[in-house]
C-alpha cells in the first residue's frame, strides 16, 4: 500500500475545490454563484481547521454595538463564543472571539482587489478589547482573501495592491491572498542588515520597538498546486497564537440598564438564623427595612 504524503493529500482537496467550483459554471445569477463559492470554502475550512474554531458567514459586533457588513466567512473561537444566530447563512459573532475573516471572490480582477481591501480593513477596525497578552499570544484578526482564479499573474496582483496599500493604515492590510492553484501573495519583511525575507504576519501594527528599521514588502509565490497547503499552514499557524482566555463576552453590558427603568419586586431577604421565632422575627424586621428604603 502506498502511503500519500501531506502535499498529495492537498493536491487531491485542491482538485475536489476546483472542480465543485466548476460545477457552479451554469449558475446564470452572479451573485447566487458567489454565494456558493463562499459556501465551498466555508465546508473546506470546517472540514480541516482545528475543532476549537469553525468557519461561518455572517456579521460581527462588537464591544461598541458597531455591526460589520456582511462577511463572506468568519473563522472564530466556536470554544469560547456566544453566536447570535439570525438565520441559518448569517450568524452574529462577537469581535474578541474572531480570529480570522475571508474575502471569497470567483474571479479576482482589480476591482473585486480593491473591494476585498476595502472590507477586511473595515473588518480590522471593529474593536477588540485587550486583555493581558502571554508570550506570542495573538489577540488580531487575519485578512485572507481566497480566489478561485484570476486572469491577473500574481505579480500584477502584487503590484495593484501595493497601490491599494499606499496612503492607508498599516495594520488594516489583507494579510494573505490565494489563488487556487497557481500561489500566494504576502506580506514580507527583511531585517536591518539582512538579504533576507520572511512571511510577515502584523495584523495590528509595526511589531513595536523590536520591528524599528525592518523592511516590508508584497511577495507573488507560484506554488501551483502546493498553494491551498500553504494557505492553511499559514491561517493555521495563525489559529494556534490565538489567545485562550476570552476577558470579555463581546459586548456591552452597560447598555442592557442604560435610562431603561426597573421594578424590582421582592422576595425575601437572607438570615442565618436558625431558631423558628426569631428567623419568623428578623425576616419581618427586613421586610420592612425593604418596604422603608425601597416604596
Amino acid at each position: 500500500m502506498t502511503t500519500m504524503t501531506r502535499i498529495e493529500v492537498f493536491e487531491r482537496v485542491a482538485r475536489k475545490l476546483r472542480a465543485s467550483f466548476e460545477e457552479l459554471a451554469n449558475v446564470p445569477h452572479r451573485g447566487e454563484k458567489g454565494g456558493q463559492a463562499e459556501q465551498i470554502v466555508r465546508r473546506f475550512l470546517n472540514d480541516h481547521l482545528p475543532r476549537r474554531f469553525a468557519a461561518a458567514g455572517g456579521f460581527i459586533l462588537d464591544p461598541r454595538d458597531q455591526l460589520s457588513k456582511q462577511t463572506d466567512v468568519i473563522i472564530y473561537d466556536a470554544f469560547n463564543c456566544p453566536v447570535y444566530r439570525a438565520d441559518e447563512e448569517a450568524g452574529i459573532f462577537p469581535n474578541d472571539n474572531v480570529a480570522a475573516v475571508v474575502e471569497v471572490k470567483s474571479k479576482l480582477d482589480a476591482d473585486r482587489l480593491a473591494e476585498a481591501v476595502e472590507n477586511i480593513a473595515a473588518a480590522k477596525r471593529l474593536t477588540k478589547v485587550h486583555t493581558q497578552e502571554r508570550g506570542v499570544e495573538q489577540w488580531s484578526t487575519l485578512g485572507c482573501l481566497f480566489a478561485f482564479e484570476s486572469a491577473l499573474t500574481l505579480d500584477t496582483i502584487c503590484s495593484r495592491y501595493r497601490q491599494l496599500l499606499q496612503g492607508s493604515v498599516f495594520g488594516l492590510h489583507i494579510d494573505m491572498i490565494l489563488v487556487l492553484d497557481r500561489g500566494l501573495v504576502t506580506l514580507v519583511a527583511c531585517g536591518p542588515g539582512s538579504s533576507a525575507w520572511s512571511k510577515m504576519m502584523a495584523p495590528t501594527g509595526t511589531g513595536g520597538p523590536d520591528g524599528e528599521g525592518f523592511h516590508v514588502g508584497i511577495a507573488g509565490t507560484e506554488l501551483g498546486d502546493r498553494s491551498l497547503d500553504a494557505f492553511l499552514r499559514i491561517l493555521v499557524a495563525h489559529l494556534s497564537l490565538f489567545r485562550h482566555a476570552v476577558g470579555h463576552p463581546g459586548f456591552d453590558w452597560g447598555v442592557l440598564g442604560a435610562n431603561r427603568q426597573t421594578n424590582v419586586h421582592y422576595l425575601t431577604s437572607l438570615t442565618e438564623e436558625r431558631d423558628p421565632v426569631a428567623r419568623e422575627a428578623r425576616l419581618r424586621e427586613y421586610a420592612n427595612d425593604f418596604k422603608k428604603r425601597f416604596p
